[in-house]
């Protein structure tokens, strides 16, 4: 019955859609707006994931509440029963959604402190981003960041400075906290690679860029990569280049500071592929942070969402293939099965030295199912069965979708403030820097 709920879900909003290209009048357009805000805010994950819109228009809490406004608009300009109801069902899901994240935000602590982050730190971590919040662009939307320039001051001393990489077409973004006291040498390095579907995005317009500073707040040097999108596998051998390079930066020395690894979505792929050639090469990474990962493209265990039915021209879709599998094969690979097993990073054979590993997924995700976070530490505790206890952290946020980051609410706010306690955590004795810029003592 879920199953049937959610493609009836999904065949309304493709009604709306057509009512509106139908009708075309502004009125419409704005219900369409509220059908996707009503939509995105139900505990209930659509079959082939989040509509587009509704992620990037009404899934932020600002956005949603103007989403919200403009329903009032439309209702009291048409003065119907159907405008009525879609009135209060709103108003009732974002009520709802109101009281979730409250709760959802001390479940998330709970979960950290479960993990070994101290709660004096996780607190001391949440007060320091409380004052040195972001700018208002980006909390107004992350993807906003955007609109940030080289070189001004952000809150928190944070400052953004884009390098060419050498070499190649590639470019990084370095988010770090300009500071007098504290030499660059001494700051821990976070290498990040944005998601965007191994085809989409940019290191300054995407969903972690609030994450980004946070960090940069904390006394961590934040690395964000730009990679080619064409053809695998440049994605990762941009990555790999950029942090070879990154590395060569002046006062920033792998041999001198901790290095971890971020991604989210594609990029938490990308992050795992990037962690195992680091490791391959020789490169220590301390930690390694995946949100909502897409870690296993080739979906080995059917948990994305296929058609009962064949396309074989022009898709090339076989019949119950997983529509994720077929996405990377085609539009990733470029119909280069041989390449897969390059992209397959729950196979590889150095799994077993892949460094300690947080892991955070809103629990109504349907563009990456949680089921693939759950099986990626299930593999790391096969291929790691020497590790005790387990240093692994799995955070899962009740009522978030995907890019979790993009809700903005208290929830995530906590779980930005338990990421910088982590990777503090990580660093062991070299994680002072990072500590002592929130007044806790890293002992």
């Amino acid at each position: 019955m879920p199953w049937l709920l959610r493609w009836l879900a999904l065949a309304a909003l493709l009604a709306a859609v057509v009512n509106v290209a139908w009708q075309g009048n502004s009125v419409s357009a704005v219900l369409l707006i509220g059908v996707l805000c009503a939509t995105t805010h139900t505990p209930l994950p659509l079959p082939l994931g989040d509509p587009f819109i509704a992620v990037f228009a009404s899934y932020h809490w600002p956005l949603a509440l103007l989403s919200f406004l403009g329903w009032v608009f439309a209702a009291v300009k048409q003065k119907s029963v159907t405008s009525a109801t879609g009135l209060l069902f709103a108003s009732m899901l974002l009520v709802y959604k109101g009281c979730l994240m409250r709760t959802a935000a001390d479940q998330v602590r709970m979960q950290f402190v479960d993990a070994g982050v101290p709660l004096n730190v996780l607190d001391s971590c949440r007060c320091s981003q409380r004052r040195a919040p972001p700018p208002l662009v980006m909390r107004l939307h992350p993807v906003l960041s955007c609109c940030v320039c080289d070189g001004v001051s952000l809150p928190g001393g944070v400052v953004v400075q884009r390098h060419e990489v050498t070499g190649t077409v590639g470019f990084v973004d370095v988010w770090s906290k300009a500071t007098e006291h504290e030499s660059a040498s001494a700051r821990p390095v976070l290498f990040f690679i944005h998601g965007g579907g191994w085809k989409g995005m940019s290191p300054r317009a995407h969903s972690g860029t609030c994450a980004h500073h946070a960090l940069a707040a904390a006394g961590w040097v934040v690395v964000v990569c730009a990679y080619r999108k064409d053809r695998w596998p440049q994605h990762i051998d941009d990555a790999t280049t950029a942090l070879e390079w990154a590395l060569e930066l002046p006062g920033v020395s792998q041999q001198q500071q901790p290095l971890a690894i971020a991604g989210n979505s594609a990029g938490g792929h990308l992050a795992m592929l990037l962690t195992l050639r680091a490791i391959e090469r020789g490169i220590s990474v301390v930690g390694c942070v995946l949100g909502y990962p897409a870690a296993d493209p080739y979906d080995e265990h059917g948990d994305y969402a296929s058609l009962p039915v064949g396309c074989w021209w022009p898709f090339r879709y076989r019949r119950s293939q997983s529509l994720l599998a077929w996405y990377f094969e085609r539009m990733v690979l470029r119909g280069r099965a041989e390449l897969w097993d390059s992209a397959r990073p729950l196979q590889h054979e150095l799994l077993s030295a892949f460094p300690p590993t947080l892991v955070f997924h809103g629990e109504l995700d349907s563009v990456v199912p949680i089921e693939f976070s759950e099986r990626l530490l299930s593999a790391l505790a096969v291929a790691r069965p020497q590790v005790a206890p387990p240093t692994d952290c799995f955070v899962r946020l009740p009522g978030l979708r995907h890019s979790v980051e993009m809700d903005g609410g208290a929830a995530v706010q906590v779980l930005l403030a338990g990421i910088v306690a982590w990777l503090g955590a990580r660093c062991h004795g070299q994680s002072s820097v990072a500590l002592n810029s929130f007044g806790v003592d890293g002992n």
